[in-house]
């Protein structure tokens, strides 16, 4: 008896699944998530489980909390704070935090089995861009002659679209696309078939007309899209 009061003492009670034959069984990613499971570290921990990931960009989550399904971004999955905030918002429950290694292990436990769900390209940030540019190579401030180019006016000719990359950003940036960095948008339009050329162009001096080259980017040009107006039938019938 003062032997077991003297174990008891030590508070060094646990599971015993590092030992057999219990460890050949245990599968610590499904325990943590369990209400009762090892790595819980609360008696009101949720039942967690059901991850769905949304292959956008940037991507989203869906995970089950206590049977409600919530949305999370990736900042909210990877940051427990973040992720009781989306609980508390979108279930009406706080639940516990738990060990930061625990947590990593829940939660690649749960994208190891997730469910992943394709979206359209314009959902992806090359289909964005893809949609952008082509709005800035074939909308109405089109260079109607590659002088124009210096502009930041795209030039049409011989089957490609050329343009300076300012004028190519700029536009990105009026409306609102974000991108990491210049090299990001150079190597979305390498993966467009396009790369950086040059361009002749003539320019009016004091002594002249001289000719000279613009460092420019190409892309193959983009097909316009006709649009049909439906047609209507006039009647002879004219009022007065």
């Amino acid at each position: 008896m003062a032997t077991l009061i003297g174990q008891h003492e030590k508070k060094d009670y646990g599971p015993t699944c590092k030992d057999e034959p219990f460890k050949s069984y245990c599968d610590p990613q499904l325990c943590a998530t369990a209400r009762y499971g090892i790595g819980s570290d609360a008696p009101d921990a949720p039942q967690v489980g059901g991850l769905t990931i949304m292959l956008s960009e940037p991507r989203l989550y869906f995970m089950d909390v206590n049977g409600t399904r919530i949305q999370l971004t990736t900042e909210q999955l990877q940051n427990q704070t973040l992720w009781q905030r989306a609980c508390m918002e979108q279930c009406m429950f706080m639940p516990p935090t738990t060990k930061a290694r625990t947590w990593q292990q829940m939660v690649n436990g749960l994208m190891s089995q997730a469910t992943y769900l394709d979206v359209p390209e314009e959902l992806t940030i090359k289909g964005q861009f893809k949609e952008l540019l082509r709005s800035y190579c074939t909308s109405y401030v089109r260079a109607m002659v590659p002088e124009e180019i210096e502009m930041g006016k795209p030039w049409t000719d011989g089957g490609v679209t050329k343009f300076k990359l300012d004028g190519l950003l700029e536009f990105l940036h009026n409306r609102r696309f974000k991108v990491e960095s210049r090299g990001a948008i150079t190597q979305m339009i390498r993966d467009l078939g396009g790369d950086n050329t040059k361009q002749n162009i003539n320019k009016r001096t004091a002594q002249g007309e001289t000719r000279s080259t613009v460092r420019c980017w190409f892309v193959p040009a983009f097909d316009e899209e006709e649009i049909e107006l439906p047609k209507k039938e006039m009647s002879n019938d004219i009022p007065f």
